[in-house]
């Protein structure tokens, strides 16, 4: 799914490099492979080219951060799942290779979200079946189809695999290298015509959002989370906001709590907040807002959030001002940190409790519970990241 940008293109790179071909229609690299976004209908180059070869040769990473160079200003974020660079104007790219220097790796996420190449043993021991050459050769085949090995259906539309009752996801990444063997010369060129123009950006729009087909895996995972204890509601639509500003917060304030908690105690997750939908914009722009919070709150004045749908929603209408008002639901990334319980916070709080009695060392939520925790308290905006949001119907 994330190259066939590139494969419906019919464009390759030459694996001659200095090729005396002449009218050669293929493009000219010093590697076997390069990124380039589409800007004003036409292909620009996309730096540093290795780096983001290299994140995209690791399954875990499904994302690039792209930033204007020399100034590390943000642009927005490469998602490889669907060759898109989401920022305040939503841009497509592709991946442009020589297909016989390609050496592509299928790999599944398994029950502890780590993920594994086919064929290869996973986190209990246990080797899939089929490995990774049978599955690309199945691909090369028909990059449509899906295909039966035993238990297992592998769908390559959706890029997922269902063995029995479970569905997980699967990507296809190439291995890294940088140069074919004996093929390539490594020359200093200058960047393509239209690459000085490459971060030209109008900032107008400060995010994007981008609809969910009611089939794709991603819709279906979310849906999942919010039936499980809504099934009584009607899901409308689902909607995946992308605003780079707010992601490159969340990103640096989670870069902050692995360095000061550890990474174990960063405690991410993913949490739902019911809301009117006429402050969906203002959430999706400038993130979530204590300061209009309801006055009824027992876990201090931050923003509050539910791992249960249902809970979320019922506490919107406890506080619901307006009757007449249309609701949503966000499905929000959330740094959990470390939590202490509500008994150690005041209604009014701005802050969450210091940890010690130091002033310079606060807790990083405050929970209804720490053995069993379902309610969250956030009183800083840079641990929230608005994901999604759910429009639905009773």
């Amino acid at each position: 799914m994330a190259n066939r940008t590139s494969r419906t293109t019919g464009i390759a790179l030459c694996i001659k490099f200095l090729c005396n071909t002449p009218g050669c229609p293929h493009l000219h690299e010093d590697n076997p492979f390069r990124w380039q976004i589409q800007m004003d209908g036409q292909w620009a180059n996309l730096e540093p080219n290795q780096e983001i070869e290299r994140a995209f040769s690791k399954p875990h990473i499904h994302s690039y951060r792209l930033a204007k160079p020399k100034c590390d200003s943000l642009i927005g974020y490469l998602d490889f799942n669907t060759m898109t660079c989401y920022g305040p104007q939503t841009r497509p790219v592709r991946r442009l290779s020589v297909p016989s220097v390609d050496r592509w790796v299928w790999y599944y996420r398994d029950r502890y979200d780590e993920w594994i190449e086919f064929g290869e043993e996973n986190s209990w021991g246990k080797k899939s079946n089929p490995d990774s050459a049978t599955i690309e050769e199945s691909y090369m085949s028909d990059p449509r189809c899906r295909i039966l090995y035993n238990e297992c259906q592998i769908d390559f539309e959706e890029m997922c695999q269902s063995v029995r009752y479970n569905t997980r996801p699967i990507r296809r990444r190439p291995q890294f290298q940088t140069r074919a063997d004996g093929s390539w010369v490594r020359v200093r060129r200058p960047l393509a015509e239209h690459s000085s123009e490459l971060f030209k950006i109008n900032y107008e729009n400060d995010y994007t959002t981008s609809f969910l087909r009611a089939g794709h895996f991603e819709y279906q995972n979310i849906a999942k989370m919010f039936n499980a204890t809504m099934a009584s509601f009607q899901i409308t639509s689902i909607v995946r906001v992308n605003n780079p500003l707010l992601w490159d917060m969340y990103q640096r304030k989670k870069e902050q709590m692995v360095r000061d908690n550890g990474k174990e105690n960063v405690n991410e997750r993913r949490l739902f907040h019911v809301t009117r939908t006429n402050v969906q914009n203002s959430i999706c722009r400038k993130n979530f807002d204590f300061r209009y919070a309801g006055p009824k709150l027992r876990n201090g004045r931050g923003s509050y959030f539910s791992s249960n749908a249902k809970y979320a929603h019922v506490h919107f209408e406890e506080h619901r001002i307006n009757a007449g008002d249309e609701t949503c639901a966000f499905l929000a990334r959330v740094l959990v940190g470390v939590s202490c319980p509500n008994g150690m916070v005041k209604a009014t709080s701005l802050l969450p409790p210091a940890k010690g009695g130091s002033l310079e060392n606060l807790y990083d939520s405050v929970v209804n519970s720490l053995e069993q925790p379902f309610s969250f308290s956030i009183f800083y905006p840079s641990q929230i990241y608005p994901e999604y949001i759910i429009k639905y119907t009773s």
